[in-house]
């Protein structure tokens, strides 16, 4: 799901170093005075979606070749 923003509140939000979304969600979480379950199961479904999305320039966290395995190199060798 995802809301639109006029691009006035938008900048305004990042020139105070505000994140926009955590201001959306404290201000749901007020008007609508949810419980401390509620919010709690909707601060988690959040930071869960943030974690299985890698940010913008980070690839997927890669561990070394397993057991049994060898790393190889893709791509041109200089010139060979």
């Amino acid at each position: 799901m995802s809301i639109e923003v006029p691009r006035t509140l938008y900048e305004e939000t990042m020139k105070k170093g505000v994140d926009v979304n955590e201001l959306a969600i404290d201000t749901l979480i007020k008007a609508l005075n949810l419980d401390p379950e509620t919010t709690a199961r909707a601060r988690l479904e959040l930071a869960t979606k943030y974690l299985k999305i890698p940010k913008r320039g980070q690839g997927t966290h890669r561990q070394g070749p397993g057991p049994g395995q060898r790393e190889t190199l893709q791509g041109s060798r200089g010139g060979r």
